[in-house]
């Protein structure tokens, strides 16, 4: 049967790979591709000039109120070898799905699905709220005196002849959050080092949620839910589950880095275990599966926090089955009959450390972290994928 969404991606990469990549004009939405920004035009080029391309792995996600958005998850190939993965962002024009550009971060993808903003505005052209812009005028003044609030800019004027200027005020009005841009440089010269201040409207008030950023709208969803509502997934709560699991797991093969273990959709059978053990209770931590109940922290230093939790779970469940883990090889003969054996254990300790290091609670990994406990996570997760 025939995916629409499929369907419109291939036409588009198709054209984009042609001796004139502005073909695939026909198959964008105008301003995707007028934009130089993470747009249908830029994509478009980086497949003719790279020689890219897009493979659909899903999952698929529908906008929540109108039904003409979606966002379809795309392996990006180099030849046979993955280079990475995207959203690639659809638009419903005149009954047909046109791209519109495409986006890394999951809060990105969540704006975009409600309808509330797209990745072809340009971080850079986001306007400035006029109440932030007052603020960022007198922060100025206030770090030409004392720079030592953001260590950047600090180390920067470490020389006393440093001037400290306002550059630019971005505002993003549906997250209520500002980037601030301020440059340290010495007199004469034409470059100095930019530094971003995010503040938010809280009750009324500004904050300063950080300092020391770099200017990008990585700096302005720091801290944000990254998961967008899947309250408004169409499905019943074993759905709305399956949708936040596979969030959360995109999330880790990320920052773990394991996306090269998870080639032709092989995270499929693991998240379709992890969704089995969600509902049948397996997982300790499967109330904090509730969105309002995660935490926004998926930035910081909560890719260490994952790190050291996951090794810590794993370990854990190893030593259970009288395995050390850095003292057997899981590629040794005995070591794979082991994690063929307790695969499905290591993969639940695996998101358990997912889950706690994600939680609102400030958890503690209950065993010393172990190196090899990451090499056997590898080995249990290529089992799990290649079993299937």
């Amino acid at each position: 049967m025939s995916d629409p969404y499929r369907d419109s991606i291939q036409a588009f990469q198709d054209a984009a790979s042609t001796e004139d990549p502005r073909s695939a004009a026909a198959f964008s939405t105008d301003a995707g591709f007028r934009s130089r920004a993470d747009s249908a035009a830029r994509l478009a080029r980086q497949i003719n000039r790279d020689g890219l391309r897009l493979k659909t792995t899903g999952p698929t996600f529908e906008s929540p109120t109108d039904g003409t958005r979606v966002a379809v998850r795309c392996d990006v190939l180099d030849g046979e070898r993955e280079v990475g993965a995207v959203f690639v962002l659809l638009v419903k024009v005149d009954g047909d799905w046109k791209v519109e550009g495409f986006a890394e971060h999951r809060t990105m993808v969540g704006l975009f699905l409600a309808g509330q903003h797209s990745p072809v505005v340009a971080f850079e052209d986001l306007p400035a709220d006029s109440a932030v812009q007052a603020w960022a005028e007198s922060e100025a003044e206030r770090l030409s005196d004392d720079p030592s609030p953001d260590a950047k800019l600090a180390r920067a004027a470490d020389d006393g002849r440093t001037i400290i200027e306002l550059v630019a005020v971005h505002t993003l009005e549906p997250l209520g959050r500002s980037a601030v841009v301020f440059q340290a440089r010495r007199p004469g010269d034409e470059f100095g080092t930019e530094s971003a201040t995010v503040v938010q409207q809280v009750d009324g008030q500004l904050e300063v949620s950080s300092r020391g950023q770099l200017p990008s709208y990585e700096a302005l969803f720091d801290g944000v839910q990254a998961v967008w509502d899947v309250a408004a997934t169409e499905g019943g709560p074993a759905e709305r589950a399956d949708a936040l699991l596979t969030g959360l797991f995109d999330q880790l093969l990320r920052l773990g880095g394991l996306g090269d273990l998870m080639p032709d959709g092989g995270a499929r059978p693991i998240l379709r275990f992890l969704s089995a053990e969600a509902r049948a209770g397996r997982l300790p931590a499967a109330d904090l599966l509730d969105p309002k109940a995660l935490s926004g922290a998926w930035g910081g230093d909560l890719a260490g926090r994952i790190d050291q939790h996951v090794q810590s779970r794993v370990a854990e469940i190893l030593g259970k089955h009288g395995i050390d883990p850095d003292a057997m090889d899981p590629d040794s003969p005995a070591g794979r009959a082991l994690v063929e054996e307790h695969s499905d254990d290591i993969v639940r300790g695996l998101f358990q450390g997912v889950l706690l290091a994600s939680a609102p609670v400030d958890a503690e990994p209950t065993v010393t972290a172990s190196p090899g406990a990451a090499k056997w996570m590898r080995a249990a997760l290529r089992h799990m994928a290649d079993d299937a």
